[in-house]
């Protein structure tokens, strides 16, 4: 009894600590570098119950990508870049803003052998303005650090904590559920072999979530060498 009250405190304080830290570390918040600039808006246009919104880029990106279009209809947002010629490789950002402009999420994109027009880019439901941003053309870098994604330092520190909120919780609700159904015989319980194989349930949570939690955020940071999406969340 004495030893399960013990793993039912301690797991208080393992589910208080990992949560403040996961609340104010923000271990999975990328950094982004650039602020909201306003694209020039130059038409719209409404076409099968879509309506068109056409911009113009600036800076470094409006030499290789001259306009964008956002396409609004009553189940998705969709973006199609045009870009000045076709390229062998480009590399480019799509940043999303909320409505007070805040970063929410960001898109790296890449292409092969492309036509004049991008491939159709889906868009996030809260997503009120965009920022596109050419990395590179065929190899050549054309903007500067756009995007620091998360380290490996990071995403084990946020693996293994939010694995540990999780065994956590196995550890306080082990104790407190019996305690609160069985009251008095409750005791019983907890030296039955069951509540036993649920401490170990509970440490194979946590092993198996810190593993697959730090392999699935690696591997989302890793560039699609054959070109694709790269998805960098923002909270």
């Amino acid at each position: 009894m004495f030893y399960f009250k013990m793993l039912f405190i301690i797991g208080l304080i393992l589910f208080v600590l990992s949560l403040v830290l996961l609340i104010f570390k923000q271990y999975r918040k990328n950094i982004f570098y650039y602020p909201y600039e306003k694209d020039n808006l130059i038409a719209t246009k409404r076409d099968e119950g879509y309506k068109n919104y056409i911009y113009t880029t600036h800076g470094e990106t409006s030499k290789y990508m001259n306009k964008y279009v956002i396409s609004n209809s009553s189940y998705d947002k969709t973006l199609i870049c045009h870009f000045n010629t076709p390229y062998e490789k480009i590399s480019y950002y799509i940043v999303e803003y909320n409505v007070i402009h805040k970063p929410i999420r960001v898109l790296e994109v890449i292409e092969r052998n492309t036509a004049n027009n991008s491939k159709v880019i889906i868009l996030s439901k809260n997503c009120k303005d965009v920022n596109v941003f050419v990395k590179s053309v065929n190899e050549c870098d054309v903007n500067g650090l756009i995007i620091k994604p998360l380290n490996k330092k990071r995403i084990n520190k946020y693996s293994f904590v939010s694995s540990l909120l999780y065994m956590s919780i196995v550890f306080i609700a082990d104790y407190l559920i019996p305690k609160l159904i069985l009251q008095e015989k409750a005791t019983t319980f907890y030296l039955n072999w069951v509540n036993l194989t649920i401490v170990g349930v509970g440490v194979f949570i946590f092993l198996l979530h810190w593993i697959t939690t730090a392999i699935k955020l690696k591997q989302r940071n890793l560039e699609n060498r054959a070109g694709g999406v790269v998805d960098y969340e923002f909270y």
